[in-house]
């Protein structure tokens, strides 16, 4: 009898202990590059705006991102390996049309514009697309203002492509090219961090004014992007006593 009321006791505890399955946010993986204020590595950390917005997204679904899953390289690594690995994700990144269809989108973050810069005094004017293929132009590889160069018929051989964005701005500063082609807003933050001084460049085009966003793998579970809009949508829209949403809070805290 007492064997028979173990069993049971055994079997009514089974039956109660909940299983718990890992969320599958918990897998992904987030790669991304030093593209202040959204996102860069300061004293040994990865934070920005982006950065912030990820981690307050997942922590709407209750899931605490890992220091280690948030991983930032150059952007042509970072690219490469966020369409090649199935649990991965991508940002800050343009939405292009190239770019559409590779990805599934969350966003969006916030707006980027990609201008073409100069050496303050260089008196370099530029009208159109076209005129700049007399130039050096200083691109990063895979980059959004690379692509939009490519497609609005400038020539490869006019660009010179780097995988640091810093690396471009010394070139510029020492006159070993003429133009470059960056985020402006990013672009004037390296800028001061290299201690350059943003008065020594000034923007002559400016290219295209974009949404920019996370990207995700095509093979990312479709309910977990789903899940990771709502979030976001939710910390843009949902205010606090003062009238100021999360969001704004957090591109608040970089400018």
């Amino acid at each position: 009898m007492f064997r028979n009321f173990l069993m049971s006791l055994c079997l009514m505890l089974a039956a109660n202990v909940a299983v718990v399955e890992a969320h599958p946010l918990e897998s992904l993986v987030y790669y991304t590059e030093d593209y202040p204020p959204f996102n860069f590595r300061e004293n040994g950390v990865i934070k920005g705006i982006s950065v912030d917005l990820l981690h307050e997204m997942t922590s709407a679904s209750g899931v605490e991102i890992p220091e280690n899953h948030i991983i930032l390289l150059p952007w042509s690594r970072s690219y490469r390996s966020a369409l090649i690995q199935k649990n991965s994700g991508l940002f800050s990144t343009t939405k292009t049309e190239h770019r559409e269809d590779l990805f599934q989108w969350v966003g969006p973050i916030d707006v980027a514009k990609v201008t073409v810069m100069a050496r303050k005094g260089s008196n370099i004017v530029i009208n159109s697309p076209i005129d700049m293929a007399k130039y050096r132009i200083g691109v990063m590889r895979d980059d959004v203002g690379e692509q939009m160069l490519f497609s609005l018929g400038v020539p490869r051989e006019s660009m010179q492509e780097a995988t640091h964005i810093s690396r471009l701005i010394e070139q510029l500063y020492k006159n070993r090219i003429d133009l470059m082609v960056y985020d402006e807003r990013s672009a004037g933050w390296l800028i001061e961090k290299a201690g350059y001084g943003v008065d020594s460049f000034e923007s002559v085009y400016t290219l295209e004014q974009s949404e920019i966003y996370y990207a995700f793998n095509k093979g990312v579970d479709k309910a977990v992007i789903k899940e990771l809009q709502k979030n976001l949508d939710n910390i843009k829209n949902t205010v606090d006593s003062e009238g100021i949403t999360r969001y704004q809070s957090i591109v608040k805290k970089y400018q």
